[in-house]
């Protein structure tokens, strides 16, 4: 069984407006490593808020960034998924995989980057193991089971 814990987690119930907003959360690998070699990971987006627009649709991408600060001075795109907003429904979960051999640094984030007019989001992300999210149950309530 899957378990989700902090240390992987980039949003936890993070609640995304307008314009590019980082996750709260940055994941420290404590040096550069190749992420991808051996277990296929990736990042499982959880909407836990639905996705909503004023008028028209909105542009929600999301993007795994690296860098070798923690401050991002530099940060470098390892992957990214641009997801209509009528597939972004509270409970559903989308996954980013990551390729295999990124040319990733030490630190990685979360970046969401909402457009449209007055877009509003809500998520919680955490890098994961490929194998486990085919098994994932999502429920309105922030309960997760396999």
């Amino acid at each position: 069984m899957l378990g989700l814990d902090a240390l992987h987690r980039f949003s936890d119930e993070q609640s995304l407006v307008a314009g590019a907003v980082a996750s709260t959360n940055v994941y420290d690998d404590e040096q550069d490593r190749n992420l991808g070699i051996g277990e296929p990971l990736g990042v499982a987006v959880f909407v836990t808020t639905a996705a909503a627009v004023q008028t028209g649709s909105g542009t929600f991408t999301f993007e795994l960034q690296t860098d070798d600060n923690e401050n991002f001075n530099s940060a470098q795109l390892i992957c990214s998924r641009v997801i209509p907003g009528s597939k972004l429904t509270s409970g559903s979960i989308h996954i980013l995989p990551l390729p295999h051999d990124p040319d990733s640094e030490r630190y990685l984030r979360m970046n969401y980057d909402l457009a449209g007019n007055s877009p509003t989001l809500g998520v919680s992300a955490y890098l994961v193991p490929m194998k486990s999210v085919h098994a994932w149950v999502t429920y309105e309530s922030p309960v997760s089971i396999q």
